[in-house]
């Protein structure tokens, strides 16, 4: 390499050669890497910063990543589907919350989670509703 051209290239250690730097390739982040729109470091943080088990596998963090967002996922579709139903175009708490309380997987997931500010699903226990009185019956004039 001549003392000249020094800036204009760089050494790769791949196959010990000098490659213009124009033609390395771009480092990619492990969101890239991985295909995913959540970015899978920031899980692995959480989980060392949480200290939920001493070790954790070298994967742990992309897969966890990767269950989040399909979650999230199925979780906006069912709640763009209840907007669409409405007629709406704004996608609010309201719809996310009735997208989960109206599909069974999701409801059960989500079962111990309370949403601010979203109402309550309508329903009532059978065990709280009044029971029916039983209808007296009329007694029969006796025919004299």
């Amino acid at each position: 390499m001549l003392p000249g051209k020094c800036n204009s290239h760089s050494f790769s250690s791949a196959n010990n050669q000098v490659m213009p730097k124009n033609e390395l390739k771009q480092q990619q982040t492990a969101a890239e890497r991985s295909g995913l729109t959540l970015a899978p470091p920031r899980y692995r943080n959480r989980l060392t910063l949480g200290g939920y088990a001493q070790r954790y596998s070298s994967t742990v963090h992309v897969w966890s990543a990767a269950m989040m967002e399909v979650i999230m996922s199925e979780v906006l579709r069912e709640a763009t589907e209840r907007c669409k139903a409405e007629k709406k175009s704004t996608l609010t708490r309201l719809h996310v919350n009735s997208g989960i309380r109206e599909t069974p997987a999701l409801a059960k997931l989500f079962a111990n989670i309370d949403m601010h500010d979203v109402g309550v699903a309508e329903h009532v226990s059978p065990a709280l509703l009044s029971k029916p009185k039983p209808r007296r019956r009329k007694k029969a004039k006796k025919a004299e």
